[in-house]
């Protein structure tokens, strides 16, 4: 190649590069339009956080009903978190969230005080029928306390219930679930009585259960 054509290629070369100048960035278009997303989420969120429904927190409302308290840990409502939400006749709470009777012997009260671990209710303790001398006892039942009935025919009359709970020899409405009718289809064996619920899982999606009353609310 000639020198001459060597220094035309070579005008060439750097007129051509010389005629790209470099591409401005704009950054104001790029900021309206994070200002605008940032703008629009912010937006959106406050916009849930103020206008969306209110937080049911971790137990889904047990505000709806009064006396029910948030057990936040297992996340479900429950009518106590210790002794101090109950009264008496049923001071004490047992594990489940209930008030009940007793835990133990101390939350009862009287002479010789017991307290079945299952039903969670006082009676007079006994270690066989010598301990239960008292007009109507039957002897020593299965908890260890004083009896008033063996069976049913022995609670024909008594106001208590119609049924023996021959665990701790008492008349009942009922001692277990079949012994209820389908409108309150569970035993309360704390209470030995035939309720709606004893939780909201037996209640419809939304309804939690109200331990004033035992039945599905709202």
């Amino acid at each position: 190649m000639t020198r001459s054509r060597r220094l035309r290629l070579l005008l060439l070369v750097m007129g051509l590069y010389g005629s790209c100048a470099p591409v401005p960035l704009v950054f104001g278009s790029d900021a309206g339009a994070d200002a605008g997303f940032d703008a629009g989420l912010d937006a959106g969120s406050d916009a849930g956080a103020d206008g969306g429904p209110p937080d049911a927190g971790p137990c889904g409302g047990c505000g709806q009903v009064s006396g029910l308290q948030c057990d936040a840990v297992n996340r479900r409502c429950v009518q106590c978190l210790s002794a101090g939400d109950c009264a008496a006749p049923r001071p004490a709470c047992d594990p489940s969230g209930r008030c009940v009777e007793c835990n133990l012997a101390t939350d009862c009260s009287g002479t010789n005080p017991g307290c079945d671990a299952v039903t969670h209710r006082c009676g007079r303790a006994c270690q066989g029928s010598i301990d239960c001398t008292a007009p109507g006892d039957e002897g020593c039942g299965a908890a260890m306390l004083c009896r008033r009935c063996d069976d049913n025919s022995e609670c024909s009359s008594s106001d208590a219930g119609r049924k023996c709970d021959t665990r701790l020899g008492r008349c009942v409405e009922c001692s277990r679930n079949l012994d209820c009718p389908a409108l309150s289809p569970l035993c309360d064996v704390s209470r030995g009585q035939c309720v709606r619920c004893l939780q909201a899982s037996d209640c419809d999606a939304g309804q939690v259960c109200d331990p004033a009353l035992w039945r599905c609310a709202p």
